[in-house]
């Protein structure tokens, strides 16, 4: 009666409603359309860019500018010393890296949490051995399926990995753990979802961390949109909707970087170049109170 009773449930959850129904969180083909012709193109005053702050951020982070430090291809790596990093990857990439490296640089954090492991992990680690100027970085990873390569990095460095969902955590070992000028590092699921882990972020840990605390989203593209390609083929996430609304009217908070905002506006080509090869989806926020 009880496997009768979830098949039941099932059923009636698929059938419910069709995709685009006003009960639906999924679009029609029509509203995909309407969204990808109706995108807004630039943010409005609710937001404050910081592009001034922003720029002179990015002269005093050219100094730390070495592209050359990693490898272009996995071929490549062990040529420029020990490295895990490289740049021809599809979730981690040219402009994502470089500016990780140069931003680790700059800030100097003590404590990092991540949320959501691989290339950026991989190159935090990289940048920690490369510059003495860190210290010793206390890393925390938190990763459901942690891929062979992340265990080995795990391994080598002796890092704490918790295999788990983020969301079937405490909130307060993330925020408890963070102090001001430490990074929690995230790349999501980007949906917000009933027991999500992004639903967790906004609605449990960004209201407690500490003043100070930088975040990391990834995926963030200007003026909080996804692109065509993403919507047509079914790639239906919302995680930034709910970042643009967090962010409006907030004096709490504050953009430190967006790269791909920059790059649009034409800001930062030529402090950057490798970042026309590829500018990422990095966006830095400070809790500024």
């Amino acid at each position: 009666m009880q496997k009768k009773c979830v098949e039941n449930r099932e059923d009636s959850f698929q059938r419910y409603v069709p995709h685009g129904h006003f009960y639906s969180p999924l679009p029609s083909k029509e509203d995909e359309e309407k969204y990808c012709a109706n995108k807004p193109v630039e943010v409005d005053s609710s937001i404050r860019l910081n592009i001034d702050e922003q720029l002179s951020l990015c002269h005093e982070m050219k100094k730390f500018y070495n592209p050359e430090r990693f490898a272009e291809t996995e071929r490549g790596l062990g040529k420029n010393g020990n490295t895990r990093y490289y740049y021809e990857n599809k979730f981690f990439s040219y402009g994502d890296g470089i500016i990780l490296n140069m931003f680790l640089r700059k800030t100097q954090p003590k404590r990092i949490v991540e949320v959501g492991c691989g290339f950026s992990s991989a190159m935090m680690l990289d940048t920690c051995d490369m510059f003495s100027e860190l210290g010793d970085v206390d890393f925390t990873f938190i990763e459901p399926e942690p891929e062979r390569r992340l265990l080995k990095l795990v391994k080598e460095k002796e890092i704490n990995l918790i295999k788990s969902n983020l969301q079937d955590l405490e909130p307060d070992l993330i925020y408890n753990s963070l102090e001001a000028g430490d990074l929690l590092f995230i790349d999501s699921s980007h949906v917000v979802k009933l027991n999500s882990d992004v639903m967790f972020i906004f609605d449990r840990i960004l209201p407690n961390l500490k003043k100070g605390v930088y975040v990391h989203f990834h995926d963030v593209v200007y003026p909080f949109v996804y692109p065509d390609c993403w919507v047509r083929e079914g790639r239906f996430w919302n995680e930034v909707f709910f970042l643009k609304q967090f962010l409006a009217y907030n004096d709490s908070w504050k953009i430190v970087l967006w790269p791909v905002m920059l790059h649009q506006k034409n800001l930062i080509q030529d402090i950057f170049p490798i970042l026309n090869k590829d500018v990422g989806g990095s966006l830095y926020l400070q809790k500024i109170r």
